[in-house]
This record gives structure tokens, sequence and C-alpha cells, in this order.
């Protein structure tokens, strides 16, 4: 899943991040059931920091319809 998001922009990236997910979700482009990347793994693709990939799912682990699986979980 390949995300863009504006580093430097006005919206800070944990929401970009959410928003695009919700996008992908409403378009289609991510059907039900269909995994997201790992955090870290987004973290790295991103250049950004893992906490930050984190935070729209915080609290909870839950935003737009999704969930967290614990590590191993997610093959």
């Amino acid at each position: 899943m390949l995300l863009s998001i504006e580093p430097d922009g006005p919206v800070p990236m944990y929401q970009q991040i959410r928003d695009r997910i919700v996008e992908a979700i409403a378009d289609g482009q991510l059907p039900t059931g269909s995994g997201l990347p790992a955090t870290r793994q987004l973290a790295v693709d991103l250049g950004i920091p893992q906490h930050t990939v984190r935070r729209p799912a915080a609290p909870g682990g839950r935003s737009a319809g999704t969930r967290r699986l614990p590590r191993g979980l997610d093959q």
C-alpha cells in the first residue's frame, strides 16, 4: 500500500496517514479484511518515526474500522 503524505504540510503526519487509509477504504483500494503494512515497515517506507505511524490507531488500537493484531497473527 502506497501512502502519500506531506511531512511539511499544515496537517499533522499522523492525521494524513489516517486520512489516506480512510480514503483507500472508501475508494475500494483497501478491501475489507485486507491487511495494512506493519507499523515499523510503514514508518521505514515513509521515512518517519514509528510512533507517528502508531498514533492514528490510538487509543485502543482502532481507527477507521481497523484493528491491530498481535505480532505473528498477521501472517
